[in-house]
């Protein structure tokens, strides 16, 4: 399971780039706008760093899913999208679901 460590540093690095792309695009606006190419060269520079953020994100967050499937798992039910039955004998599977019609129908 993540720690709340963990968990931190990653709401921190969202926030981060959130507040980065804000940023970039209040800027690429203002550039569009006025037609100020040297501010609008300097968002696509600063779009390295954007993109760099997002990759520490992604490898943060696939690393916290990798860690919770290699936790074992008590029971013989294995997955979330499994259509076996639950512990309490509830359907899984999207399908099965109780909705008064089928999920997967072709009238959607």
């Amino acid at each position: 399971m993540a720690t709340d460590c963990e968990l931190d540093l990653i709401d921190r690095k969202v926030s981060q780039l959130f507040a980065l792309v804000s940023q970039a695009l209040g800027q690429a606006t203002h550039a569009l706008l006025d037609g100020d190419i040297g501010l609008a060269r300097t968002v696509v520079e600063g779009d390295q760093i954007v993109d760099d953020l997002t990759s520490q994100v992604e490898l943060l967050v696939w690393e916290q899913i990798d860690r919770a499937r290699r936790r074992p798992t008590s029971g013989s039910w294995s997955g979330c999208c499994s259509s076996s039955p639950s512990s309490n004998g509830a359907p899984t599977s999207p399908s099965t679901w109780p909705s008064g019609r089928s999920t997967t129908s072709a009238s959607r």
